[in-house]
């Protein structure tokens, strides 16, 4: 897919319509992508447990950057 955005985005040359429809799909496949991600950690852990781990995480890399 990537291949292709550069393929066309050589090729085309009608201006800021093509760029921004490239954007588009670029950011479509990058949600996507995420939404991919995302399904596999639900499918793992529970909601709660990941928020549980992120709002851990978050908090032991805070104390340790106030440490140093």
């Amino acid at each position: 897919m990537i291949v292709w955005l550069k393929k066309r985005k050589i090729n085309s040359n009608s201006g800021s319509n093509t760029h921004e429809a490239e954007h588009k799909t670029a950011l479509k496949i990058f949600l996507s992508s995420f939404n991919v991600i995302r399904k596999v950690c639900y499918a793992t852990l529970s909601q709660r447990q990941m928020l549980i781990s992120i709002k851990d995480t978050l908090i032991y890399g805070g104390f340790s950057v106030f440490r140093m």
